[in-house]
């Protein structure tokens, strides 16, 4: 029996001696194990007390012996319970040992993927950075042309309010003219466009005098300028231009001063003061004796950009008029 508990006190031993990296695993089977080791010592001690009671030893033997056999059976399969589950911890010990190992690798990819993604955040916001200070630059700039735009918007509304001021003194003073030619052709009874215009030096306080160039030759006047005269004075402007018309395209002076009368008075056409002027300047350059007076009113009336214009298509031989 001495022999028999050395034996399974040593195969217990070897076994806790291979599996010291399980302890947490076995402490169930340690505490077996200690059970059979408290059991053991109570044989010894009963082997013991049997050694000096031969008779107690010689009753008890068979069932001892029985016992044991039991306990040794009992062992034996727990010893094989626990190779069992040795060599299943190991393989569960292998595959943990794997997983471990891919789980290391995933976080070594994780790492190197976050050491790439820390880059390119970094680039990320170095370029936000430039971004934002070139956003700030062109706000500046756009800043500076807007104060710029507001500036040129105040000027050209100044520069448009002065225009309208001068517009309206303009209209006025044509309407000023266009009453006293009116007032002209009641006091002189005149038939011709040009009536009102008042020779050189007329604006003297005992002025009574009016020069109308045409009127002294009106009577030997016939055909269609006679024809445009009578339709002008029954009111019939546009029959009166569309009779002038082609006579002042084909160089008769008279008609094309009758055009310049006619745009500058806005009657049957518009009221276009550039193109009564350039009518004018051709009656001028043909010979007529009245339209250097109505020129020197209508300069009194443009303004300084229409002078302008008249001037270049004069000089440019763009003076012709046009319907």
């Amino acid at each position: 029996m001495i022999g028999l508990a050395a034996f399974l006190i040593g195969v217990i031993t070897g076994v806790q001696s291979r599996i010291p990296v399980l302890e947490s695993s076995l402490i169930e089977t340690k505490d077996r194990v200690k059970s059979l080791e408290i059991s053991i010592r109570d044989l010894n001690i009963e082997l013991s007390n049997s050694l000096k009671s031969q008779e107690f030893l010689n009753k008890t033997l068979n069932e001892e012996r029985d016992t044991a056999k039991k306990d040794a059976l009992n062992s034996k399969s727990t010893i094989t319970k626990l190779h069992l589950e040795l060599s299943e911890s190991i393989a569960n010990n292998k595959l943990e040992q794997n997983k471990i190992f891919l789980i290391t690798g995933e976080m070594i990819k994780l790492k190197n993927k976050l050491a790439i993604l820390s880059n390119e955040l970094e680039a990320s916001e170095i370029k936000r950075k430039l971004t934002q200070n070139k956003l700030e630059n062109e706000l500046v700039t756009l800043s500076l042309k807007l104060s710029e735009a507001i500036s040129k918007n105040v000027k050209i509304e100044d520069d448009a309010k002065l225009e309208r001021i001068a517009a309206r003194n303009r209209s006025l003073e044509l309407k000023k003219i266009i009453s006293k030619l009116r007032f002209d052709i009641k006091k002189y009874k005149l038939t011709e466009p040009e009536v009102g215009i008042i020779k050189k030096g007329s604006e003297n306080k005992n002025n009574n005098e009016v020069t109308d160039v045409f009127s002294k030759s009106s009577p030997l006047l016939v055909g269609p300028i006679r024809q445009g005269i009578e339709a002008y004075n029954r009111s019939d402007y546009v029959k009166a231009y569309e009779i002038w018309l082609p006579l002042a395209l084909d160089g008769s002076k008279r008609a094309q001063f009758f055009i310049g009368a006619l745009y500058f008075e806005g009657r049957g056409v518009k009221q276009n003061i550039i193109r009564s002027y350039l009518w004018l300047h051709r009656a001028n350059e043909s010979g007529d004796k009245a339209a250097p007076v109505l020129i020197g009113r209508l300069k009194k009336i443009m303004s300084p950009a229409e002078l302008n214009e008249v001037q270049r298509r004069i000089i440019t031989k763009d003076s012709l008029p046009i319907k």
